[in-house]
């Protein structure tokens, strides 16, 4: 089924907002799971598409686009690793750059890997908008371990001053629980390096969803 990721915007009248969209993308990947920040005039949204380039496992590809105002980026990739893609997440911030991460299967996937194959291979990545060149740089992957991580989240007040954490099961299961512990891990990113990941709370039930607040960091 065609589907489209779409843009809007608001134009203050006297009583009421009107919402004015047009397509950023058409026919998208159905599960592209957006997610857009923004900081000032800088926009950034990101999202997955489906890059039928790539074999079957590993057509996921986070893709972003942004806006200084009225115009939108053309759609490119963040790292064109040909691996398998997941649950993108960005921030941006006002002197136009931005940080995202997501979730990075570390191999590309052979047509006969199992889902289980998959999940051990789930590492958290990283990349910087850099706001002169337009481009991604120092992509790099946090975690290198064999089980799952996964919804990576991002609170930051600048690029060099920003806080990810996530979620790790060494037993490599979707939801955690009493047996099979889900801990929490964090990395700072302060004057352009990432520190070491760290688990920073063990959670011995399921977590189905979660946020990070913003605060002075």
């Amino acid at each position: 089924e065609p589907r489209t990721l779409a843009k809007a915007s608001f134009t203050a009248g006297d009583r009421q907002a009107v919402a004015q969209n047009s397509p950023l993308q058409t026919q998208i990947f159905p599960f592209s799971h957006p997610c857009l920040s923004s900081a000032g005039t800088n926009t950034v949204v990101i999202w997955l598409l489906d890059d039928q380039k790539r074999t079957s496992l590993n057509r996921t590809a986070a893709v972003f686009s942004s806006s200084y105002g009225a115009t939108w980026s053309t759609p490119a990739p963040l790292d064109d690793d040909g691996t398998a893609d997941f649950h993108p997440k960005i921030a941006a911030f006002a002197d136009g750059s931005a940080i995202a991460a997501w979730e990075n299967e570390r191999f590309a996937a052979p047509d006969t890997a199992t889902f289980d194959d998959m999940k051990s291979n789930v590492e958290i990545a990283v990349a910087v908008f850099d706001a002169v060149s337009g481009a991604w740089t120092n992509p790099q992957t946090l975690t290198t371990n064999l089980f799952l991580d996964r919804s990576p989240k991002i609170s930051g007040r600048s690029k060099d001053n920003v806080l990810l954490v996530w979620i790790g099961n060494e037993s490599n299961d979707l939801l955690g629980n009493g047996s099979k512990t889900n801990r929490l891990w964090w990395s700072r990113r302060q004057a352009g390096t990432w520190s070491r990941a760290q688990v920073g709370l063990e959670i011995p039930f399921p977590i189905l969803k979660y946020d990070l607040v913003p605060c002075n960091l």
